[in-house]
């Protein structure tokens, strides 16, 4: 929201140049915003809407607590005039509220008395209304999206549209937090970093899965290691930047971080819009509505709003389903957010692959050694002139099914005309199947074999009774 100090140049120009110094004065605001929610998001928001007060008065935050305490402003005076100026400048009611809001809690920090009767009385807010008109990305332009960008924002935008996390989540998670030997990836989110202060677990697509772990690189094998990390400016002894881009350091991306993130990628992908009131169409928050969305048709509400972390369906949905529930749950609408990946292979365990080899090895092994005999048998018999070539035709058919009757000619011909042709259509040959010698009484008593013939002192012929 700080953009909008851009329709006041000056205001503008006083912000970027004191920035730091701004920041610097506040140390003790940034402690106690911290401190009560643990959340660098919360630390950012009220720092930088005290930026825009002291920028609108072009005035440190040490020069304007001195007006105030040696009563040269008047702080309802000066609230309300601040209210008037942010009206002109197009925020909504909401945001407005916002910016008082930190202004006021930086004043009572440090120790300016603000009376709340004098202060609803003597500053007029605007009433509240809704004026936000966004939108979710539709799966194809989220696709676009992920191909207009590079690994850092893949990795962002998938980790957002298939988790359902918020933004400050997302921002909070360290590698330790996330375990990519399970499918789904499991994210477990601290009670410290959620809005409602529940530990909770969410998931990620195959795809934010993978994006995420190349994003990180070497960075994945320290377990403490922030995600998605922000680069710190930091300033000289003169208050001058000393690192124009900054360096990279083991603390969270800040939220404004995210949104250029975000905003750059719409604008690359050229889905950038805005609404009339110059807030951004699609937008970081967008992300989860549309994991809410698509997740909605496939799982239902209560399923949805409980991985999403809603406090109103934790207790009745988390008790009834096992974190194992929840992921075979995800697992079956995982397709509905991801962009890029809509099918993905899962590859079997090794191991498991090795067991199976073994259990069919043992399974058939028996079977093969037999067939390797009789063939070796039938051979012999051929070679030595025991058996014709249509008897060995005969059996060989019996050999690949027990179940249908083969065409061929007959087992045995009349004499005189053994291996000859016989002229017309062939009648169809019987199945025949090998038996070991021990068995061959069992399967005639049955009554559904007869006997053919011996092919050594194991094993027989049987054909079946049609």
């Amino acid at each position: 929201m700080l953009v909008k100090t851009a329709k006041d140049p000056e205001v503008n120009e006083w912000r970027k140049k004191n920035r730091q110094v701004v920041f610097g004065q506040l140390q003790k605001l940034s402690d106690k915003a911290y401190r009560k929610s643990k959340s660098e998001k919360s630390r950012e928001n009220v720092l930088n809407n005290v930026l825009v007060f002291c920028s609108w008065r072009k005035e440190t935050p040490l020069e304007l607590l001195e007006g105030i305490r040696t009563a040269k402003t008047n702080v309802y005076t000066l609230l309300d005039d601040y209210v008037d100026w942010l009206s002109k400048s197009g925020l909504s009611p909401n945001s407005i509220k916002d910016y008082i809001a930190s202004s006021v809690k930086f004043l009572r920090t440090y120790d300016v008395e603000i009376n709340r009767d004098l202060l609803r009385d003597k500053v007029s807010l605007p009433r509240t209304y809704s004026v936000t008109r966004d939108r979710i990305p539709t799966p194809e332009e989220l696709k676009r999206l992920l191909l207009h960008t590079n690994i850092r924002g893949k990795a962002v935008l998938t980790a957002l549209a298939s988790s359902g996390m918020r933004s400050g989540e997302l921002l909070s998670l360290r590698v330790k937090d996330i375990d990519f030997s399970k499918r789904p990836a499991t994210v477990s989110l601290r009670a410290e970093i959620t809005k409602d202060r529940l530990e909770r677990i969410c998931f990620m697509s195959d795809e934010a899965a993978a994006f995420l772990k190349e994003y990180l690189g070497e960075r994945g094998k320290n377990p403490d290691a922030y995600v998605f990390q922000g680069r710190h400016q930091g300033v000289d002894n003169e208050g001058k930047v000393k690192f124009v881009r900054g360096e990279w350091e083991n603390k969270p991306m800040s939220y404004w971080n995210l949104d250029v993130i975000v905003s750059s990628t719409l604008r690359a992908a050229g889905l950038l819009q805005k609404d009339e009131h110059g807030r951004d169409i699609i937008h970081v928050h967008s992300f989860r509505k549309f994991f809410f969305t698509r997740m909605l048709g496939v799982l239902g509400r209560e399923m949805t709003e409980a991985l999403m972390g809603h406090r109103q369906f934790l207790d009745s949905a988390y008790r009834r389903y096992t974190q194992e529930d929840l992921g075979q749950a995800y697992l079956r609408a995982m397709s509905a957010v991801t962009a890029l990946l809509p099918q993905t292979v899962e590859v079997m365990d090794p191991k498991r692959l090795e067991e199976l080899k073994s259990e069919i090895s043992e399974k058939y092994e028996g079977e093969i050694d037999s067939l390797k005999r009789v063939m070796v048998l039938l051979l012999d018999k051929l070679q030595s002139g025991q058996v014709s070539s249509t008897e060995v035709q005969a059996i060989v058919s019996g050999l690949t099914s027990d179940t249908e009757p083969h065409l061929g000619s007959p087992s045995s011909a009349p004499s005189g005309e053994k291996g000859e042709k016989s002229a017309g259509p062939q009648p169809r040959q019987a199945a025949q199947k090998v038996f070991d010698t021990s068995d061959v009484p069992g399967a005639l008593e049955s009554g559904d074999w007869r006997f053919v013939s011996t092919l050594s002192d194991q094993s027989a012929v049987l054909e079946r009774l049609s």
